[in-house]
């Protein structure tokens, strides 16, 4: 609660009252910003929490479509080589498919370099 003092002109001015009360303010402006900056510095702290929770969520189910991914491939390299062996032998139906699975390998990662570069 503020209180206003109204002087009168032939009253004599206190200066350590004054001084008190610009020290008073000063730290009160001193400890309220103090506050102040913790305060958003502990809101930044939670913040990046958070995101970091989402962005390791999301590497997580990312991570683990790769690996499905990965194994669906595999699976299907296995099918066309069981697929091409009884027609060209089993070693070429095995050259075949994986010259054909290193070929995109190549493209994806020519494309993806040249992503990065820019």
């Amino acid at each position: 609660m503020k209180e206003v003092v109204q002087r009168t002109k032939h009253e004599t001015l206190d200066f350590q009252d004054d001084r008190a009360s610009y020290r008073d303010l000063l730290s009160s402006l001193v400890n309220q910003t103090s506050s102040l900056v913790k305060g958003e510095i502990a809101l930044a702290k939670a913040e990046l929490r958070d995101k970091l929770r989402t962005y390791l969520s999301a590497a997580s189910v990312t991570g683990l479509g790769i690996v499905f991914g990965l194994i669906s491939v595999m699976s299907l390299a296995a099918a066309a080589i069981v697929a091409l062996a009884p027609k060209v032998g089993s070693a070429l139906a095995c050259v075949l498919v994986g010259g054909v699975f290193g070929v995109v390998a190549v493209l994806l990662a020519t494309y993806g370099l040249k992503q990065l570069e820019r």
